[in-house]
C-alpha cells in the first residue's frame, strides 16, 4: 500500500544518497496525485518463482505511480517472503535474483503443491485459489482505507501466475473493475485435449512426477503386478493433478466458461502467438466464448484480446 511503501522509502533513503529509479516513480506519482482525496489503484502480481520485488513487478508499478495511480502488490503463497527464504533488504531489492537458483527459490511452492495434492483437497490450495482469496483480502484492506484508495476505481494486471489469479479473482469479485491478464488466461481441458499441456508441465513438474508415480502405483495395485509399471506424466496425469489442486478449472472454472463473468467491466487478456505454456489456440477459444458473453449485454466492445506476434511465454515491450 502507498502508506507501506513511503515507510520502506524512507528507509532505503536513509541508506543511500540517491534515490533509485523505482523511489524517484513512486514520488513523482505522489505529486501528479497531489490534491486528490483518494488515488484509483492497480494490482501487479508477479509469476512463478518470482516476488513483489521482481524488477517486472517495479515497472509496472513505476508506470501507474507516473501516472497518480496507486500501485499495490503482494507475495504470492510460497513465493518471496512467504517462502520462508527471503527478508528484508534480500527480498526487497530483489538480491534473490542473482543470489539464488531458480531451482532454490521455487522449492517451498513447489513442494507445497506435492503435499497439496497429496493431501487430497483436505488442505491448502497454494495454486491459484488461496493466492486469489488473498487478493481478496487485499481488495478488503483497501476497501479499509478511503484516506488512500479509491475502491471503485481498482484494476489488476498480473504475470503468468499473476494472470490466472487476476482472471479468476475478477470473475468472482466485481470489486476488480478492471482486468488484464498477461500471459496466464489458458484452456485449461483444451491443452489436455489437445495435448499441449508439456510445457505448463515442466513449470510446475514435481507435482506431476508425484502425481505420475502415484497413478502407476495405484494400476499396479489392482492389476497385482510387481511394480515395474512407468510413472508417465500423461493426460490422465494432468487432469488428476488439476483436479487435486484446482478442482473445477477443467469445467465450470475454465476460462472459456468463467471470463464471461468478468462482463460487463473491461477485459484485455494479453499473449504471446508462441507461448507453449498458454498455447494461443485455446486462448482464442476462450476469447471468443467469452466475447459472446459480453456481447450479449450489448457490451462487446470492453473485451480485447492482443497477441504479440512471435512473442512466447514472455512479457514483452508491445504488450506494455
Amino acid at each position: 500500500g502507498e502508506a507501506a511503501l513511503a515507510r520502506r522509502v524512507a528507509r532505503q533513503r536513509a541508506r543511500r544518497k540517491e534515490p533509485t529509479e523505482y523511489e524517484r516513480a513512486f514520488f513523482e506519482g505522489q505529486q501528479a496525485s497531489a490534491g486528490r482525496a483518494a488515488l484509483a489503484v492497480v494490482l501487479v502480481l508477479h509469476g512463478t518463482s518470482r516476488a513483489k520485488s521482481d524488477p517486472s513487478v517495479k515497472e509496472a508499478m513505476a508506470r501507474c505511480a507516473r501516472r497518480g495511480w496507486a500501485a499495490v502488490t503482494f507475495d504470492s503463497r510460497y513465493h518471496g517472503e512467504r517462502s520462508g527464504l527471503m527478508s528484508g533488504d534480500f527480498e526487497q531489492l530483489a538480491r534473490w535474483e542473482q543470489e539464488m537458483s531458480k531451482a532454490e527459490r521455487e522449492a517451498p511452492y513447489q513442494q507445497s503443491l506435492v503435499d497439496a495434492y497429496r493431501a487430497g483437497g483436505r488442505g491448502e490450495r497454494p495454486f491459484i485459489y488461496d493466492p486469489c482469496f488473498d487478493l481478496l483480502r487485499v481488495l478488503d484492506w483497501i476497501g479499509e482505507r478511503p484516506d488512500l484508495f479509491d475502491a471503485g476505481r481498482v484494476g489488476a494486471t498480473g504475470i503468468s501466475l499473476g494472470g490466472m489469479i487476476v482472471w479468476l479473482a475478477a470473475a468472482v469479485d466485481q470489486r476488480v473493475k478492471v482486468a488484464a491478464p498477461m500471459i496466464g488466461v489458458q484452456g485449461f481441458q483444451w491443452a489436455i485435449d489437445h495435448a499441449s499441456f508439456q510445457a505448463r508441465v515442466d513449470s510446475i513438474r514435481p507435482v506431476f512426477e508425484a502425481a505420475a508415480h502415484d497413478l502407476a502405483l495405484e494400476e499396479e495395485r489392482v492389476k497385482g503386478g510387481g511394480g515395474g509399471k512407468k510413472a508417465e506424466i500423461d493426460a490422465r496425469a494432468v487432469a488428476s493433478v488439476w483436479d487435486a489442486l484446482v478442482p473445477g478449472l477443467r469445467g465450470e472454472f475454465d476460462a472459456p466458461r468463467s471470463l464471461a463473468l468478468i462482463a460487463p467491466r473491461p477485459l484485455l487478456l494479453v499473449q504471446g502467438d508462441k507461448d507453449p505454456r498458454c498455447p494461443v489456440q485455446g486462448v482464442r477459444e476462450a476469447f471468443e466464448a467469452a466475447k459472446q458473453g459480453y456481447g450479449s449485454l450489448g457490451e462487446g466492445d470492453k473485451i480485447s484480446l492482443f497477441v504479440d506476434e512471435g512473442a512466447a511465454h514472455e512479457v514483452t515491450s508491445a504488450m506494455w
